[in-house]
């Protein structure tokens, strides 16, 4: 999966249509589900940010959390104070007392934090949204195709859920406003159509919808709790529904799921809000059925239509898919382990039998995530598979900071094939053309380590320059190829990208793991849960395959740790080799890009 080719049937020229259709663009990108995960949407921006800090620290003040946890929050929102591209109205002089405060606050009193962290949140409240959106009319109004426009629809995406908008229909609403010919407005031609779609957004009504699903017959089981929680269950169809052929169709007869329960009176800014939390509704007196009678208890329709009472509109809307069926596509490239692979490692001489078990173990834990059904007990049941795949910290080291230690080095040594094999398939998606230029033109005996000569080496500038001349049409492709050729310009620009990611990913790893702690503490949930999920199932899943990889390489038998540890001796080995180099060219560009001291670049050392 990459940079889908946009479909631009009802665009119009005119002088900012380039930067329009990249923050189009970059909504589509960051809410895609398979997109590659460093160009997904933060689950934060620094609004909320500054509003997990301040509930941090005030759980360090009731003694409900240390106050080395709150270290990495305080690091990260400092870095976001000084680097995000919206900072509200607050003056850089202002902000500058800010980061001062916040990094004295990782070893002062947290009472005072917590005063200086609220008064920072009152400083965004209501103002930063409103600053988002004047940048965005700014910056897409200029008509230059920037970075910061991506930031922004980054920043965009995080406050609008924060207010309420599920990234779902944030997803669904760019789509089909900006690239679906039979759907409102018919034509973009002109600037006005980026008010129209901020408008959506900006001012929104919280709505009373009536949820309506399907259920198996069983559901009379919970009808006295539903009648006081004021969900009505009913063997006919309700009255006031619509009536148009697919509404028709999801209420026609259905052996299966024969029962109706509707939910009046959800209220919500859109449809998949709604839907979800008319489901939370549904699934709350299921809960208290089993809880009494420790059955399955009822089931009930994938699909939920969703209407207001006396509106024409409706929509027929399918359970969001899980965050651990999410992402899979686009971290591929690094994940994928045969079915030989798999069973070589299970039953042949690669790993000791205490290794092997563990991956039995580890296998099962998978299973379990996937299965269930809430982003809380996936967390937890990715977290025990990994967790008990590393092994046991050596002395005092800290559990968390060994944890990153054995975790970091397989994202580390596979970031870059991710990334650009990401690049190398939106290129085959935008044009076959460009594929056949890269053929023709790179270095190398593979497609993948083609397009990687043309994009990071200094003797192919020629290249480069009509490779991004062949990406016209496509303002985000461009814009990410650009992206990846600044990082390759030097083996310097390469190792601070590495070393800005490993930071980056450490940051997660922490709040995932205060999550983790929140759970099972304190029985807390957070809204960017499912984030959180699909970032450590990524994790989850580089770590297995980079094991298994190099385990599969070895002439002898060896374990897991042994084998994290190697990792951790070879990345270091990498970051030094890049450091030292002075120019990536055609002559040594895999050995940089890729790692002479890379166990898993792609393709095994035979790739090199």
């Amino acid at each position: 999966m990459g940079i889908w080719r946009p479909q631009v049937g009802k665009w119009r020229n005119f002088a900012e249509k380039e930067a329009l259709l990249l923050f189009a663009q970059s909504l589509i990108e960051l809410l895609f589900d398979h997109t590659v995960d460093s160009f997904k949407a933060r689950a934060l921006n620094l609004h909320s940010l500054t509003r997990e800090c301040m509930s941090a620290a005030r759980r360090v003040v009731s003694g409900r959390m240390k106050q080395g946890a709150l270290s990495p929050l305080l690091e990260e929102l400092n870095y976001r104070i000084g680097s995000g591209p919206v900072t509200g109205v607050i003056d850089s002089g202002v902000l500058a007392q800010y980061r001062k405060a916040i990094g004295e606050g990782k070893k002062s009193d947290p009472k005072r934090l917590v005063l200086v962290l609220g008064a920072l949140q009152s400083e965004l409240e209501g103002y930063y949204w409103e600053a988002i959106c004047s940048s965005i009319r700014t910056e897409v109004g200029s008509g230059k195709c920037s970075r910061r426009i991506v930031e922004l629809a980054d920043v965009f995406i995080s406050e609008a859920e924060y207010r309420g908008w599920d990234r779902n229909y944030i997803y669904g609403k760019a789509r089909w406003y900006f690239f679906q010919s039979r759907n409102e407005p018919s034509l973009i031609d002109g600037i006005g159509a980026l008010d129209e779609f901020l408008r959506i957004f900006e001012s929104p009504v919280e709505k009373a919808y009536t949820c309506l699903f399907r259920a198996s017959e069983s559901i009379n089981k919970v009808e006295e709790i539903s009648r006081r929680a004021d969900i009505d269950i009913s063997t006919g169809a309700p009255t006031g529904c619509p009536t148009d052929s697919r509404s028709t169709a999801f209420l026609s007869k259905d052996n299966d799921l024969p029962m109706y329960v509707k939910i009046d009176g959800v209220k919500a800014f859109d449809e998949v809000s709604a839907r979800k939390a008319a489901e939370r509704r549904l699934q709350f007196i299921v809960n208290l059925y089993r809880f009494q009678h420790h059955e399955y208890g009822p089931r009930w329709s994938e699909s939920c239509l969703v209407y207001e009472a006396g509106a024409l509109k409706r929509s027929l809307i399918r359970r969001p898919d899980s965050p651990m069926h999410l992402g899979n596509n686009g971290r591929f490239a690094v994940t994928k382990i045969s079915a030989s692979d798999l069973t070589e490692i299970l039953i042949g001489g690669f790993l000791s039998p205490p290794s092997k078990a563990t991956v039995f173990n580890l296998l099962e834990y998978h299973r379990v995530a996937i299965e269930a059904t809430t982003p809380e007990n996936q967390l937890l049941d990715l977290w025990a598979g990994i967790e008990g795949f590393a092994p046991a910290p050596i002395g005092d080291q800290d559990r968390i900071v060994f944890f990153m230690d054995m975790v970091l080095p397989a994202l580390t040594l596979t970031y870059i094939e991710k990334h650009v094999h990401y690049l190398s398939e939106s290129f085959r998606a935008f044009d076959e053309s460009v594929v056949h230029y890269i053929e023709a033109n790179g270095v190398g005996d593979s497609y993948l380590s083609k397009c990687a000569s043309i994009l990071c080496c200094v003797d192919k500038g020629n290249e480069r320059k009509e490779l991004l001349a062949q990406l016209s049409g496509s303002p985000l492709l461009t814009l990410r190829a650009q992206e990846v050729i600044g990082k390759f310009a030097s083996a310097n620009n390469l190792h601070a990208v590495l070393e800005s990611r490993r930071k980056w990913v450490g940051w997660q790893i922490q709040r995932i793991y205060s999550a983790r702690n929140g759970i099972i503490h304190n029985a807390q949930s957070l809204p960017h849960l499912p984030t959180l999920v699909e970032n450590l199932h990524g994790y989850f899943d580089t770590l297995v395959a980079a094991v298994i990889r190099y385990a599969l390489s070895r002439k002898a038998p060896t374990t897991i740790g042994a084998t994290l540890h190697a990792l951790h001796m070879h990345e270091a080995g990498y970051l030094a080799d890049i450091k030292k180099c002075s120019a990536i060219d055609s002559g040594n560009f895999l050995h940089i890009v890729f790692g002479a001291r890379n166990p898993l670049a792609p393709g095994g050392r035979g790739f090199l």
